[in-house]
């Protein structure tokens, strides 16, 4: 049998710190107390990790590996809400990875965004005899129940409708319902942050808005303590609480974060084809010293194991530290043929990434972006201004300079330039003007065909020339 250790964590802003550095060292401190390394870690909040070619992934990666002394590889996620997408590092000693969605690859649809196909590399020899099963981590909107649930709809594709094992989950900023889970005061917490996570019911009263997990695991019924409808996913939670009520489930927010109290808003959910494999006894929410519960923003998080084990999920606080949960999955190709997955976390140091080029002291400003050019419009209007001599002034970017024409130093009339479409100022000015007739009726017809224009004034000059849209072409 082999044994997959999982592990789900939500680490605040992936460690990012205030300056633009990283400090991984919570990181290592969260995992330091695992059971067992995870061969995969379900990730969440990678802030700017493709930033500077990836280095903060990578060391992110290389600080599970220093700790846990297992060669983790790391995959970025996508999430169009922010620069927070999930992520996974995976053991590849362990477990093959043969598919995952980037985010701009051609062709990829939502439902497929942050799934992994996995296959478990020690349970047979060759290609085609491995175990297979699907991984997805997720982060759901924290403000609005509306949005949630419809990316409940988008992960409803891997519950009973997918015949492949499937384990995933996340911070999915939600609770499902049922009195058995941690409750919250709601009255507690101020108007905009209950409406973040809760619903006002048809009695006025406040309560947790739980349609989007409801939608994935089924209503659950007070009466037979069973979860009706759903869309054949099953929390671990519940799968290891069933196996011994007198335990309580934990919430994986920790103290002092959300007024009123916390809730279970990380999960690890199992479809009906992983159910059969998860180790229920494995599954563990892993709660930060008394000493080092300092006013959190994160909460905390569950680990369970699957055969091939998994592990759960962990929020930490603003110093690094947080609950988490772990449990054990199995799975099994065959009646006699069992496997095992499981999983786990921890937390890792970090050399910062965002330090300043060589040449320019800390915090001295780079180089300005470029400026994006004038409209057509605006080089127009500067161009006329030039011609009239009452320039206007404006308190936006400078006008690239005109085509057409060029000042001179000495303040006489500007000359025009000799570029394609202009014709050079000559001392002949009757040449100029037949030379202007011909290219005009050029333009017009396609041939060399004359076109009168009326003169005005003993000087000689005339109207501008126009096309048939009555655009100007030139003017003296």
């Amino acid at each position: 049998m082999t044994r997959i250790a999982v592990a789900l964590f939500n680490y605040q802003d992936g460690g990012r710190q205030p300056d633009g550095t990283y400090d991984f060292t919570k990181l290592q401190r969260a995992f330091a107390d695992v059971d067992e390394p995870p061969a995969l870690i379900l990730f969440c909040e990678a802030k700017n990790y493709r930033d500077h070619a990836g280095q903060p992934k990578y060391t992110a990666a290389e600080t599970l590996s220093d700790e846990l002394g297992v060669p983790y590889t790391v995959e970025l996620g996508s999430n169009d809400r922010s620069p927070m997408p999930p992520a996974i590092f995976y053991n590849p000693d362990t477990l093959i990875l043969r598919s995952w969605w980037n985010q701009h690859d051609p062709g990829i649809y939502q439902d497929q965004r942050n799934v992994a196909r996995f296959a478990i590399r020690g349970n047979a020899p060759n290609q085609e005899g491995r175990t297979e099963f699907l991984a997805f981590v997720h982060h759901w909107s924290p403000l609005s129940g509306d949005n949630r649930l419809e990316e409940a709809r988008r992960a409803s594709r891997y519950g009973d409708a997918q015949p492949v094992p499937v384990i995933g989950g996340g911070d999915l900023n939600a609770t499902a319902s049922g009195k058995h889970l941690p409750q919250r005061d709601w009255m507690a917490a101020h108007f905009s942050a209950r409406t973040h996570k809760g619903v006002r019911g048809p009695d006025g009263q406040w309560g947790p808005d739980t349609r989007a997990l409801d939608h994935l695991i089924g209503v659950w019924d007070e009466t037979t303590h069973q979860r009706e409808d759903g869309c054949g996913l099953h929390a671990i939670a519940e799968i290891a609480w069933r196996t011994d009520p007198t335990q309580p489930i934990l919430p994986t927010v920790n103290d002092g974060v959300d007024a009123g109290g916390g809730l279970l808003i990380d999960w690890l959910l199992v479809n009906d084809a992983m159910t059969p494999h998860v180790i229920p006894d494995s599954y563990k929410v892993h709660i930060p010293e008394a000493g080092q519960q300092h006013p959190p923003t994160t909460g905390s998080s569950p680990s369970p194991s699957i055969c091939d084990r998994a592990h759960g999920s962990a929020r930490p606080q603003q110093d690094g530290t947080h609950h988490s949960n772990t449990v054990t999955l199995g799975r099994r190709r065959h009646d006699h043929d069992r496997d095992g997955l499981s999983t786990s976390k921890k937390s890792y140091q970090a050399t910062p990434v965002n330090s300043p080029p060589a040449g320019q002291a800390a915090g001295r400003p780079g180089p300005m972006p470029h400026q994006a050019p004038v409209p057509a419009r605006a080089a127009r209007r500067k161009r006329d201004d030039r011609r009239s001599g009452t320039p206007r002034f404006s308190a936006g970017p400078a006008a690239p300079p005109c085509p057409f024409w060029t000042c001179r130093p000495d303040g006489g009339k500007p000359r025009r330039n000799p570029v394609a479409g202009a014709i050079p100022l000559s001392f002949n000015r009757k040449q100029d003007r037949e030379q202007e007739t011909s290219q005009h009726a050029r333009r017009r017809s396609g041939s060399g065909a004359a076109v009168r224009h009326r003169r005005l004034g003993r000087l000689g000059r005339r109207r501008p020339a126009t096309d048939r849209t009555g655009g100007r072409h030139c003017s003296r």
